[in-house]
């Protein structure tokens, strides 16, 4: 069994300052540069007269939109995080999130997917969740390294509990979307910080510790949870939930 930790809130005090958040904000713009970056490599290797041509400059169009939209928080005043919030199919948000990966995994991980066959309704920014779904897949592919392994990426609805419904809502059930890889998995102590501002268990100048950080605070605003099970050398898994919406 898997050592689990469960994020709820934290509350991490001062840290919570505008100098974090847009920390934040700058390192998932990294994430979407690199995905751009992807892309601009392939279009250069198809521009002999290849039909995908056409869709991969509309892709790469979309993740500049993404970058734009991300950079444009950097400039916000006090907006309220929930003022883009809109009801958006969770299965719609991880597959555009995918889209995005593809071009960037290492030919040396193998993905598999699974959605739920019906729409998962969720009240969020879907800016906010590409965010999130980006930082956790992007640390799977990075804990399994050179010698690749296997990346899962599963949406499901589940009866979870009162606590878990929207307001008017008396259903109990969120969306979950779990997120899997067969990597260097983690110790313990890691396991409990790994959501704490600035910490990072990759010393080589890649890690920031903020991508998770944030990624917990967009998920606890939305009332949802995000809870992570790993063992070292056996992989992590990352399971996001959130209450469903229900205009009833």
């Amino acid at each position: 069994m898997h050592d689990e930790y469960d994020i709820l809130k934290n509350n991490p005090g001062e840290r919570t300052s505008v100098e974090v958040r847009a920390a934040g904000i700058a390192h998932d713009l990294n994430n979407v540069l690199t995905v751009i970056s992807g892309y601009a490599e392939m279009l250069r290797d198809d521009l002999a007269g290849n039909e995908s041509f056409k869709e991969n400059a509309e892709r790469i169009l979309s993740a500049v939109g993404r970058a734009k939209s991300l950079t444009g928080k950097l400039l916000e005043s006090g907006n309220s995080p929930s003022e883009n919030c809109t009801v958006v199919n969770l299965n719609d948000v991880v597959a555009e999130t995918l889209g995005f990966l593809r071009p960037s995994l290492p030919s040396e991980i193998s993905l598999i997917t699974g959605f739920h066959t019906e729409a998962i309704p969720v009240y969020a920014d879907p800016s906010e969740l590409l965010r999130v779904f980006l930082n956790i897949i992007r640390n799977a592919v990075q804990s399994m390294g050179e010698k690749g392994g296997t990346l899962s990426v599963q949406t499901s609805v589940r009866e979870d509990g009162e606590e878990h419904a929207v307001d008017g809502s008396r259903s109990g059930r969120c969306g979950i979307v779990a997120i899997t890889d067969t990597g260097c998995g983690m110790d313990p102590l890691t396991l409990k910080r790994i959501f704490e501002p600035y910490f990072t268990s990759r010393y080589d100048g890649t890690g920031t510790g903020i991508g998770l950080y944030v990624s917990g605070e967009i998920i606890s605003g939305l009332g949802g949870t995000i809870s992570v099970s790993s063992r070292e050398n056996e992989g992590s898994v990352f399971t996001v939930r959130l209450p469903l919406f229900n205009r009833g």
